[in-house]
Formats: structure tokens, C-alpha cells, sequence
């Protein structure tokens, strides 16, 4: 959009388009910022619970094997999840 914006620019009527164009250009940048910062943050949170997850499996060493599946199976979708993002936030 920012692409299409920067061609209106070199056409577009100088004066109360470009304003428009400017302002808008200006929210599209706000926007794209917040959401990497809220991708900046959705990581972290993420990151810190497997780190948290592999504490606790490091801890709990003598558990039952069902249990240690199951800790495992939802890590494993945490992880997924995180994963989603990242590659979500590669492709911007």
C-alpha cells in the first residue's frame, strides 16, 4: 500500500492529495510499527514460556512417561504457535 501510495504521490495533484496521501502514508507507518511491536512481544512472551517449559521438564526428570507427553505435546504447540509468528512476521 505504501508502494501504491509513493506512485499516487509522483501523480497526483500536488497540494490536497499530497496532504492526504502524506497523512495516510504517516498512519500506515504507525500501524505497521505497532504491529511489530506487538509480533516483538508475542515472541518474547512465547520464548520465555518454553524456556520456562524446559525449567520444569528439567526439574520434574522423574515424572511418569504420560506426563512428560503430555508437557511435550504442549510445548510442542506453544512452539508451533511461535513459529506461526515469526514466519508471519518474515514475510512482511
Amino acid at each position: 500500500m505504501l508502494r501504491e501510495l509513493e506512485g499516487w504521490r509522483q501523480t497526483a495533484v500536488p497540494r490536497p492529495f499530497g496532504r492526504a496521501r502524506s497523512t495516510l502514508q504517516d498512519s500506515l507507518r504507525e500501524a505497521d510499527r505497532a504491529a511489530e511491536r506487538s509480533i516483538e512481544a508475542t515472541r518474547t512472551e512465547h520464548i520465555a514460556a518454553l524456556q520456562q517449559g524446559v525449567a520444569a521438564a528439567q526439574h520434574e526428570r522423574g515424572r511418569s512417561g504420560a506426563a512428560i507427553v503430555s508437557a511435550l505435546a504442549y510445548f510442542a504447540q506453544r512452539f508451533s504457535t511461535l513459529d506461526k509468528v515469526l514466519t508471519l512476521l518474515a514475510s512482511r
